[in-house]
């Protein structure tokens, strides 16, 4: 073969290659990144409404089954799952991505239908073009995904209980008389696996008004994270004999890096805790704690890697062991990997300290020097430290008697600082 030949073969090969990559390539979904938001059984053709909370890539692929559960022990744990039933794929054939919010809509009855993408059925039982058949009387769904080509081969064993499942599952519901607490599942009832506590709806109410249900909540004005309580509200949905699977799309305010729950700042014993939740991170670098003695001028403390692009609820604490007799300010700022960052505001703790009795005299100090009184007579020789808000010490020593005389060092300039006393007692300290 000739170099041109060779040079053109190479790269047909090549553009091939890239073909298969982006049509086969799919978005991987972690727990909270979907939620199933509808569905119809029983003689209603078999329907689920989901919301992906994330963009979905061209070739991805979701799977919903209602085989059921045997235990409450994780949904990949050894012969708990029960693979009697069906298994439907949805896939993203649409060549483009699927925005973040979309509604899609799945007819799980031949011929099989969606609002976006395509659909198809695989049955345990066999047959050409099998339904769902999900049952109003009692069954559940569970979205996961799975990196078999096939969806026959989730489970270990083909049509029977106990099997082993080899997948990520994402959501759960069940109905008409929820989930299970003790006895043996059967073909319609199921204990809802560990990881999906948190990810999953229990509908009660009896098969007489109970046979499909669907979100009815708000889907404009809000953020994802607010769309997902929402949807996790069982108050904000309806269910009966037979519901409209509505398709019309979560439409979120404009995304926010990192989505705050709650920040507190509260003393505990001779320090102060510094407490605060995410309920989502995007693109998150870090955060920076700051703390001011006068809500002004303000230092930093400690800095804390953040999770980057995180869906669940992130806990963040930071002791401070060094506060300011009286009241001390603590300002939390969030940085991007782009360098953009965002001020979650100020928190004010009045601090006493857990053992009190000192004072300082004269205060603020003028004359380079100072009188340290100990409220009580000194038994054996204290540690003492004078240290700057950014945490440095910049002058320490002994304390031999109730009250001492105490020069300043060179390197102690005008400013704030705090006088602490056997790692313990703390005086907030102004030097002219």
């Amino acid at each position: 073969m000739s170099t041109a030949k060779t040079k053109s073969f190479l790269l047909a090969v090549a553009a091939l290659l890239v073909v298969h990559y982006v049509v086969s390539a799919q978005t991987t979904l972690a727990r909270g990144d979907l939620s199933i938001i509808g569905w119809n059984a029983g003689t209603n053709p078999d329907e689920i409404a989901f919301v992906a909370w994330v963009p979905l890539a061209p070739g991805t692929k979701i799977r919903f089954t209602d085989n059921g559960w045997l235990s409450n022990a994780s949904a990949t744990a050894a012969n708990n799952a029960r693979n009697f039933e069906q298994i439907a794929t949805w896939t993203n054939t649409t060549g483009n991505n699927i925005a973040a919010g979309t509604v899609i809509k799945i007819s799980l009855v031949f011929p099989y239908t969606a609002s976006i993408g395509t659909t198809e059925v695989f049955s345990n039982g066999g047959g050409t073009n099998p339904s769902m058949a999900l049952v109003n009387t009692g069954d559940q769904i569970t979205a996961y995904q799975s990196t078999n080509a096939l969806a026959s081969a989730d489970y270990s064993l083909t049509n029977t209980s106990p099997a082993t499942f080899n997948g990520t599952v994402l959501f759960a519901l069940v109905w008409p008389n929820g989930w299970l607490t003790s006895g043996t599942a059967g073909s319609g009832t199921s204990y809802l696996p560990a990881e999906l506590v948190g990810y999953s709806f229990g509908f009660t109410g009896g098969s007489a008004v109970v046979q499909g249900g669907h979100y009815t909540g708000p889907k404009t004005g809000m953020t994802i994270a607010e769309f997902k309580a929402l949807v996790n509200d069982i108050t904000n949905w309806t269910v009966g004999t037979t519901v409209s699977l509505n398709t019309t799309a979560f439409t979120p305010n404009a995304t926010v890096p990192v989505s705050l729950l709650s920040f507190t700042a509260t003393q505990q014993g001779n320090g102060v805790r510094i407490n605060w939740q995410t309920a989502m991170e995007e693109n998150n670098a870090f955060f920076i704690l700051e703390r001011s003695s006068d809500g002004r001028t303000f230092s930093e403390i400690k800095k804390v890697a953040g999770h980057g692009n995180h869906t669940s609820i992130s806990r963040y604490e930071v002791m401070d062991q060094n506060p300011v007799t009286g009241t001390t300010y603590y300002r939390l700022k969030q940085y991007d990997f782009d360098g953009k960052s965002k001020d979650f505001g100020i928190r004010a703790v009045k601090y006493r300290a857990a053992v009190s009795g000192i004072s300082v005299s004269p205060n603020p100090v003028r004359a380079r020097s100072f009188s340290l009184d100990m409220g009580a007579p000194v038994s054996a020789p204290l540690p003492y430290s004078i240290i700057d808000l950014k945490g440095q010490v910049l002058q320490s020593g002994m304390i031999t008697g109730q009250t001492q005389r105490i020069e300043l060092a060179n390197s102690i300039t005008r400013g704030q600082y705090i006088l602490q006393v056997n790692n313990r007692q703390t005086v907030k300290l102004q030097v002219l």
